[in-house]
């Protein structure tokens, strides 16, 4: 992670375990498309967006990318920005998209940002100064997301906070979990070992739902989930924009 810059309001992700930390390390998508010209608004939207109907954060490259990504990661200490990038499809182009001949140049040809939100129609757009602070992105997030979806993502960045301290307890009990059991003799020990076993699975599958449940803001647009489904036969769809269960780190079994 880039070391912490400048910040404000921010609520910072330090001392998080296992767990959490896997839901703070959000994962970009690097789109630069061959085209033989340069595509006109719509189709450079459509690139960028595929068969991903959330809204877009898309973050341009450019002559001095490794010192604007040092920058950038500074976001990844703000937990409710990395949170939040979640309800996101995270876009990143080549900085050529500047020059009229590229072909995603239709984005920026009202403006250059290196950052920029888009809704997930293409209709409205944010563009982001290049280092605001992070309340201000989150702000601008926050109004993009509302327009977007049913639910508050205010609300459930504030429970998934909640959720992810509970997680980090979870993986202290697995942890000591893990040392009993390395030490532990009899079948008395045994016993009880298993029990605290079988209570840590209980509270792990807990947590799981509910951070399934609170992720699921909603859109509003109701056509939105059948472009995701696409031509899927199950419910994997859904991982798409909930991302795939991952429970805590459980220990080995003895």
């Amino acid at each position: 992670m880039a070391p912490m810059g400048p910040m404000t309001g921010g609520l910072p992700a330090w001392g998080r375990l296992s767990t959490s930390s896997k839901r703070l390390d959000p994962s970009w998508q690097f789109v630069d498309p061959e085209a033989a010209a340069p595509l006109d608004a719509k189709g450079a939207f459509e690139t960028i967006a595929g068969n991903d109907p959330r809204p877009i954060l898309l973050l341009r490259d450019c002559a001095h990318s490794e010192k604007d990504n040092s920058k950038v990661g500074a976001y990844l200490e703000d937990e409710r920005v990395v949170l939040a990038m979640h309800w996101f499809h995270l876009v990143r182009v080549n900085k050529e998209v500047v020059k009229p001949e590229h072909p995603l140049h239709a984005l920026f040809a009202e403006g250059a940002p290196h950052m920029m939100l888009l809704s997930g129609d293409g209709k409205e757009r944010i563009p982001i100064a290049l280092m605001p602070s992070s309340n201000a992105l989150w702000g601008q997030m926050l109004k993009m997301l509302k327009r977007e979806y049913k639910n508050s993502a205010d609300e459930s960045v504030t429970k998934w906070r909640m959720l992810l301290t509970e997680f980090d307890k979870l993986d202290k009990e697995y942890a000591k979990l893990v040392g009993d059991e390395s030490r532990s003799g009899g079948e008395k020990a045994e016993g009880k070992l298993a029990d605290r076993r079988a209570s840590i699975e209980e509270k792990r599958a807990k947590l799981v739902s509910d951070e399934r449940k609170l992720k699921d803001l909603g859109f509003k647009d109701p056509t939105a989930y059948e472009k995701l489904k696409g031509k899927a036969k199950d419910e994997s769809w859904r991982d798409k924009l909930l991302g795939k269960p991952t429970p805590p780190d459980a220990p080995a079994q003895k």
